[in-house]
């Protein structure tokens, strides 16, 4: 699915664990109206009918975090992580992301200013894993949200209402 270039705020849904606060879900706001339908997020040859019972499609994480980013901030991350001279260097950018991300659970980085790019980056539940996306969709079926689900509250967590 192709979103407009554009600002889009992203919203963090926190809970404690004990004495740790954790992300459960991340959301990028795409449009102004409620998402009244949401539809799992796929990619281009994913397919349902593969999965077993209790799985699900999802992007995988290997740093304990995830990141949300257009193709233009990807590509000036990844250029600047490519710049190293020394495979232990730790690059600006990535320090300032994993800075962000042990101070506050997430980091709000600026990779190209003169084009005005950014990264946003999530500490991912408990960490490493796989993590379900999904897009909302507002009731003129516009898209209106992009959610990620880090898997921490379960079902049985759940508030009920009687």
């Amino acid at each position: 699915m192709r979103i407009p270039a554009s600002r889009y705020p992203v919203l963090l849904s926190m809970a404690a664990f004990g004495s740790d606060a954790l992300p459960t879900a991340a959301m990028v706001r795409i449009g102004t109206r409620l998402a009244v339908r949401w539809e799992q997020a796929i990619c281009v040859g994913d397919d349902f009918s593969r999965l077993k019972p209790g799985q699900t499609l999802g992007f995988g994480v290997d740093s304990g975090m995830a990141m949300f980013a257009d193709v233009d901030a990807a590509r000036a991350l990844t250029a600047d992580e490519r710049a190293k001279t020394h495979w232990l260097e730790t690059r600006p950018l990535y320090k300032a992301i994993c800075g962000g991300i042990l101070d506050r659970q997430y980091a709000n980085v600026m990779v190209d200013p003169s084009r005005g790019l950014n990264v946003v980056a999530v500490r991912s539940g408990w960490g490493d894993g796989g993590y379900a996306t999904f897009w909302g969709f507002d009731e003129d079926g516009a898209v209106t949200a992009l959610l990620v689900d880090f898997n921490l509250l379960l079902p049985e967590d759940w508030p009920t209402t009687r």
